[in-house]
């Protein structure tokens, strides 16, 4: 049970002597926001290791790529512009974990079955490309995503790149949300202010508490109606969006 009574109390930004916001940016999460993934983390190790023969089974796999991403992970920032370079070592990793020589060809057939399968796993919401059409006419757009440079071609296949003046992620900021580093970069690119922005994500601690830490307004995405206690301003689709921000 989430307590509203712990959490900071909505601040919604005001022209002087008026009701309606001062609001040019609206930044947006990506994953479980815009976009979700319709087969789990299991499910795609398991056809892998089907599909390239691996002869291990799954909870080896996802042992030894849990272990490998805990040393690997906190080193993607240094990788910025050879994606492919940290997929190899990290697929080299793997094999050795789980008693597999890591030939190059092997860890590359890995990084292309990824590559291939992820158009038929990744999704756009249903709502997200019109809520986008719709914000774009008024609003500046932005991204501020907990990602890999991956993310940029990601949102040209599923059509949404082109709603967004910026993008920003965290391996080129070097800080993941909620550290304010990321939120700031994003502001600066947008040449927004703080308090002309609005955050909209589908994270409490992620998005909402890190865009409240920089002075931006934050929405809640809450698809399943998990918090309905959340004191932050909240809706359940894209769809909402423009409704919720016309009433401010």
């Amino acid at each position: 049970m989430i307590h509203a009574g712990l959490w900071p109390t909505v601040q919604v930004p005001r022209e002087e002597g008026q009701g309606i916001p001062r609001f040019e940016t609206i930044f947006f999460d990506v994953g479980d926001t815009l976009i979700y993934a319709s087969a789990s983390t299991p499910a795609l190790f398991d056809r892998l290791i089907a599909d390239l023969r691996l002869g291990i089974d799954l909870a080896a796999y996802t042992t030894a790529h849990e272990e490998v991403a805990r040393v690997f992970s906190p080193r993607v920032y240094d990788y910025l512009g050879r994606r492919q370079e940290f997929w190899m070592d990290f697929n080299r990793r793997l094999l050795a974990k789980v008693g597999i020589d890591p030939k190059d060809h092997l860890a590359r057939a890995i990084n292309e079955w990824f590559q291939a399968v992820e158009p038929e796993v990744l999704h756009a919401f249903p709502e997200s490309a019109e809520a986008l059409e719709e914000l774009a006419k008024d609003f500046r757009l932005g991204v501020i995503s907990n990602a890999t440079e991956e993310l940029t071609d990601r949102l040209e296949r599923l059509g949404l790149r082109r709603y967004f003046a910026s993008i920003t992620f965290s391996q080129e900021a070097r800080a993941e949300k909620p550290d304010p580093a990321v939120f700031r970069l994003a502001l600066q690119r947008a040449g927004s202010r703080p308090e002309e922005a609005v955050h909209v994500g589908n994270d409490y601690e992620a998005d909402v508490v890190g865009a409240r830490g920089v002075g931006m307004l934050p929405v809640l995405i809450d698809r399943s109606d998990a918090f309905p206690e959340a004191d932050c301003l909240r809706i359940r689709t894209l769809k909402e969006l423009i409704p919720l921000l016309q009433r401010l």
